[in-house]
C-alpha cells in the first residue's frame, strides 16, 4: 500500500508542477477554444468587465460554436468564481484530477483480472506515459471521459462477477456520463459490455439480453438525446459531422500508416505489440473477453472516425488505459516468476519506486521557457495594434486561437495546410488566394488581415502577393505584419 500511494502521490505532483504556464504546448487549439468558451461564461454576468471585453468574448464565443457539451467549461467557470479570476489552472489541474481518480479504478480492475502486484504495473504504465502526463494536464474533456470510462469497466467487472443490478445500473450510469463526456467512449464500453455477456450467455441469447439492453439504454439516452437535439434542432453539431467519416479513406494506405504514427505518438509500437499479446495471456475467460472487446471497442471506433484517428495524436487516449489493462497478465507471469527468486521478490517495486523517481527528478528541476512567455507577449501585443478588433483575419497556428485569447480579439482564421487537408478529404474544389480572400472579404467586413506565423505566410506566396500587391501595411516587425484591409491600394 505504501508504494501504491507513492505511485499515486506522485503522478499528482507531476501533472499538477506547472499548470499555471500557458497551455500551448499540448493541443493549444483545444486548449484555448475551451478557455475561451470559459471566458465567455466567466465574463458574461461580471460587472468589473468593460464593455468591450464582453462583446469581444461573445463574439468568440459565437465563432467557436458548440461541439461536445461544455461541461468542462462551466466546471471552469466555477472554478474561476470561486476563486476570483480566470486562472487556466484550475480546469487543467481538474483534468489531471480525474486521470489520477481513473487510475485508482484502472487497478481495482487489473488486480481483479491478476495479482495486486502486476496491477500496480499497469497502473504505472497508464499514470506515467509521457503523452498521458502531457495530456492529462490539459483544458480538455478527454481525461474526466476517460475517468468515468475506466469507473464503467470496473463496474462492468463487478457486475460479471455478482450478476448484480444495481452493479449493472452503476456501470450503465458511469458509461452514460462518459458518453455524454464524449461519445467516442461510447465504442470501448459497449464493446467491453457485449462481449462480458457473450462469454456468459453464447452470442445469440447475449443479442436479446435485457441486462445488456438495460445498460445500452441507460448509457446512451443521454448523449443520444443532446445529439439528436444538436443535428436536428440545434444543428450546431452538422458540421462536425460531416468531418468525421469518410468511408473511402479506410481503403488508403496513407490512413493506416498515419493511425500507425499517432499510437507511436502515444504509447510507442513496443507497448502496442505487448498490449496486443496481453490479450491472450489473460487465465479467466471474462477477463479475456473484456480485454478483447475494448480493443474491438478501440478499432471499431478509429474506424468510424477515421479522420481524427489518422491525425490527432489525443484520438488515442482512450487507448492507454487498454494497453494497460493488457499488460496485466504479462507482469503477471514476470513477477510470478520473480516472486520464486527469494533475492528478487522486491527487485520489481523497488524498479517502480526508481522509475518514478526518475519521471519525478527532470520534472521537479526544469526550469521556465522563456519562448512560451514570448508567444503570449507576441499575442498581447498583437492584440493592442490592431484595438482588440472583432473584425479581423487571422493566419496563425492553431486556428488563431492562442491570438484570440491572449490578444482579448476576435476574428476568422485564414486556412493552414491541415485545412486543405481536411477540405481534400471533403471533396471541396481548390480556390486561390485572391478569390479566397474576396470571398471572406465580402462576408466578413474585416478591418485587418493578421499573419503571426511567418514560416507558413512565406509558403503562403500566392496570399503573400495578394496581400502585399493589393493592402497597406498596418505594422510589421520580424514577428508578425498587420495589413489594412479598410484600404485598397491596386484600384
Amino acid at each position: 500500500m505504501v508504494v501504491l500511494g507513492v505511485v499515486f502521490l506522485a503522478a499528482l505532483v507531476v501533472r499538477v508542477e506547472r499548470t499555471n504556464r500557458p497551455p500551448v504546448i499540448s493541443t493549444p487549439t483545444r486548449q484555448y477554444r475551451s478557455a475561451l468558451i470559459a471566458r465567455a461564461y466567466y465574463f458574461r454576468n461580471l460587472d468589473s468587465v468593460p464593455e468591450w471585453q464582453k462583446r469581444v468574448v461573445a463574439s468568440n464565443r459565437a465563432k467557436e460554436g458548440l461541439l461536445e457539451a461544455p461541461i468542462m467549461e462551466h466546471l471552469a467557470l466555477l472554478g474561476y468564481r470561486i476563486t476570483g479570476g480566470e486562472h487556466l489552472w484550475i480546469p487543467r489541474s481538474l483534468s489531471s484530477l480525474f486521470w489520477v481518480i481513473g487510475g485508482v479504478f484502472l487497478y481495482l480492475t487489473a488486480k481483479r483480472v491478476s495479482s495486486p502486484d502486476a496491477a500496480l504495473v499497469a497502473t504505472v504504465f497508464y499514470l506515467f506515459v509521457p503523452y498521458g502526463v502531457i495530456t492529462s494536464r490539459t483544458f480538455q474533456r478527454d481525461p474526466m471521459m476517460i475517468m468515468f470510462l475506466l469507473i464503467g469497466v470496473f463496474a462492468l467487472v463487478r457486475y460479471a462477477d455478482h450478476r448484480s443490478l444495481r452493479w449493472l445500473i452503476t456501470a450503465g450510469v458511469a458509461s452514460a456520463l462518459s458518453i455524454f463526456v464524449k461519445p467516442i467512449s461510447f465504442f470501448p464500453l459497449f464493446g467491453a459490455a457485449v462481449a462480458l455477456t457473450v462469454t456468459r450467455k453464447g452470442f445469440r441469447r447475449a443479442v436479446l439480453d435485457p441486462h445488456l439492453l438495460l445498460f445500452t439504454v441507460i448509457a446512451l439516452a443521454p448523449a443520444a438525446v443532446y445529439t439528436l437535439y444538436g443535428l436536428f434542432v440545434g444543428g450546431f453539431l452538422t458540421e462536425q459531422a460531416g468531418r468525421s467519416f469518410f468511408p473511402e479513406t479506410v481503403l488508403k494506405p496513407f490512413f493506416w500508416h498515419g493511425w500507425i504514427v499517432q499510437i507511436r505518438k502515444t504509447v510507442g509500437h513496443l507497448a502496442l505489440c505487448l498490449g496486443l499479446l496481453g490479450i491472450f495471456a489473460f487465465r479467466q475467460a471474462f477477463a479475456r473477453a473484456l480485454a478483447l472487446g475494448l480493443w474491438i471497442g478501440y478499432v471499431v471506433f478509429g474506424l468510424v472516425f477515421n479522420y481524427g484517428i489518422h491525425t490527432h495524436a489525443y484520438y488515442q487516449l482512450m487507448l492507454i488505459p487498454i494497453i494497460a489493462l493488457s499488460l496485466a497478465p504479462l507482469a503477471e507471469l514476470v513477477l510470478g516468476w520473480l516472486h520464486q527468486q527469494p533475492r528478487l521478490r522486491w527487485v520489481t517495486r523497488g524498479v517502480l519506486v526508481l522509475g518514478v523517481g526518475l519521471v519525478l527528478e527532470p520534472v521537479l528541476w526544469r526550469r521556465a521557457d522563456p519562448r512560451l512567455d514570448r508567444v503570449v507577449e507576441l499575442r498581447e501585443e498583437i492584440g493592442d495594434v490592431v484595438g482588440h478588433s472583432t473584425k479581423t483575419l487571422i493566419l496563425d497556428r492553431n486556428n488563431g486561437s492562442i491570438l484570440k485569447y491572449h490578444g482579448m480579439m476576435c476574428g476568422d482564421w485564414w486556412p493552414t495546410p491541415a485545412h486543405f487537408r481536411l477540405y481534400a478529404f471533403q471533396g471541396l474544389p481548390e480556390i486561390d488566394a485572391a478569390t479566397r480572400l474576396d470571398a471572406m472579404i465580402k462576408e466578413l467586413e474585416p478591418e485587418y488581415f493578421i499573419v503571426a506565423d511567418m514560416g507558413e505566410y512565406k509558403k503562403q506566396s500566392d496570399l503573400k502577393d495578394v496581400l502585399t500587391t493589393r493592402y497597406p501595411v498596418f505594422r510589421e516587425t520580424d514577428d508578425y505584419v498587420i495589413f489594412d484591409l479598410k484600404t485598397r491600394i491596386d484600384l
